[in-house]
């Protein structure tokens, strides 16, 4: 470095007092000819090293961006690839799974349906689909997929159907367990609701579940409907377009032909995208579904499946209701009980849970209400409990009460008008058990399996209020 020679005030680029610098500072040269030369070789030297540390800082920030990029390109492709063949195995296992599904424009490529006229029913193929077409009033239509032969769960059986006229009141539907001249049918009509059938033997129907509203149903005619029905045992989950609608225990094995139905009446069905697929036997999806009937909404039930009228000699002496706080159930004559059966489930068979909260509003304090579980026809056990905290399990044999447990005091039980307690009653095969608010209260075996209906039992001129019932599979 270069310092002028003269005397006088210069600018220079640095000064250094004791050991450090400070940049842009003056400095005087009085009779000095020479600035320490060293110095400016310090700063220099400095200046260089500092920049040089920058630029390599620079570069390794670069060098480290591109580093995480590869490797996130690299993650990402992995990724990529995994999710691939996961893909691929599931769609070769869905494929595995499939044991029957319609392919082509035409309903059936291969028209392996049944194609016949006769003065009741004409079956046939047209405008890519299967009809079933009724000919006379009073005469349903049905065709069986034969050359399949038996089908035996857990599986999976699904159709879209399409009703193109007739009347709207009649049950259109899914053919299952068909065994001899037997077999179920799952299906809605045009108007919007459900049921679940079954043609007997000897040609007669029995409504295994009655008509029911189902939100999930597309009304009219003219209109698509998507059906699955979910066979595991002797277990039925019906689906409507997707929606999980009802379940329900069958008495015997569904094991058996499948096919198409619609009650005649002068109806005109279209059918569509016919499938049959193994499920698995106990997925989640599954363990969901085991809720068999749970309430919504503030009115106890949203769907009200409880029955509000009555027929016959209870007409004058029970009422129910449903109301913002619950069902309501009142009998109104002294010696008379009132009951109602949940008839939108059917039969069933345990291990189950029933659950349920009871309110006394009115009435005596020493009579019984609860949950009843049918055994057979007019055969039935009421778990109970009453308003001086007591409890029993009391059996109606259809002429007479017998009493598998006595009255019982129990701590348990919650006394009083209006107390609520917890109700939950648990099946397995002939044993009951019995639990008030979490605590085991009684327990019995009886000499008959306990498959049947579940309701409700109010005694006589007593108004109970029921919330929150709940019937699980175990």
């Amino acid at each position: 470095m270069t310092v002028p020679a003269a005397p006088g005030r210069w600018s220079v680029y640095a000064t250094q007092s004791g050991g450090s610098i400070s940049w842009g500072d003056t400095f005087e040269v009085a009779g000095s000819t020479e600035v320490d030369i060293r110095l400016a070789d310090r700063i220099a030297a400095r200046d260089d090293a500092a920049r040089r540390d920058r630029e390599r800082r620079r570069a390794d920030s670069i060098a480290e961006v591109r580093r995480r990029r590869r490797a996130d390109s690299i993650a990402r492709a992995r990724r990529a690839d995994s999710i691939a063949e996961a893909e691929r195995g599931r769609t070769s296992s869905a494929a595995r799974r499939i044991v029957f599904s319609e392919t082509g424009d035409r309903f059936s490529g291969e028209r392996i349906w049944d194609e016949s006229d006769n003065a009741a029913c004409e079956r046939l193929y047209s405008g890519g689909r299967y009809i079933l077409r009724s000919k006379a009033e009073g005469s349903f239509c049905a065709s069986y997929l034969t050359s399949l032969g038996d089908v035996s769960g857990p599986v999976r059986i699904e159709a879209v159907t399409h009703l193109a006229s007739g009347p709207t009141n009649q049950q259109l539907g899914i053919i299952f367990g068909h065994q001899g001249n037997s077999y179920f049918v799952a299906g809605m009509s045009g108007n919007g609701s459900f049921k679940l059938a079954r043609r007997n033997a000897d040609g007669s129907w029995t409504d295994v579940l009655t008509w029911q509203g189902a939100d999930a149903a597309h009304s009219g005619r003219g209109v698509d409907n998507h059906h699955a029905v979910e066979i595991r045992g002797r277990r039925i989950d019906y689906f409507l377009n997707g929606s999980f609608v009802n379940a329900f225990e069958a008495g015997r094995s569904l094991e058996g032909g499948v096919g198409l139905y619609n009650n005649g009446n002068l109806m005109e069905v279209r059918y569509d995208d016919f499938k049959i697929s193994n499920i698995e036997a106990d997925d989640r999806a599954t363990r969901m579904r085991r809720t068999f009937y749970s309430p919504s909404g503030e009115t106890f039930e949203g769907e009200r499946f409880w029955s509000t009228t009555w027929s016959g000699s209870a007409a004058s002496n029970c009422s129910s209701e449903y109301t913002a706080g619950g069902f309501v159930m009142r009998s109104r004559t002294e010696g008379r009980a009132c009951l109602t059966w949940l008839s939108r489930l059917g039969s069933l068979s345990g291990p189950l849970t029933i659950k349920g909260t009871v309110s006394l509003r009115n009435g005596p304090l020493n009579r019984h209400y609860g949950i009843r579980v049918a055994i057979s026809d007019g055969d039935y056990i009421v778990a109970g409990i009453n308003g001086n905290g007591s409890v029993r399990l009391a059996r109606w044999t259809g002429s007479q009460w017998v009493y598998p447990t006595d009255w019982e005091r129990n701590s348990a039980v919650r006394t009083g008008l209006n107390a609520r307690n917890e109700l939950e009653v648990r099946i397995d095969g002939r044993r009951m058990t019995f639990y008030v608010n979490g605590t085991q209260v009684q327990t019995a075996t009886i000499d008959r399996d306990l498959v049947g209906g579940i309701g409700l039992y109010v005694g006589s001129q007593m108004e109970v209020l029921y919330d929150n019932l709940r019937v699980t599979k175990r």
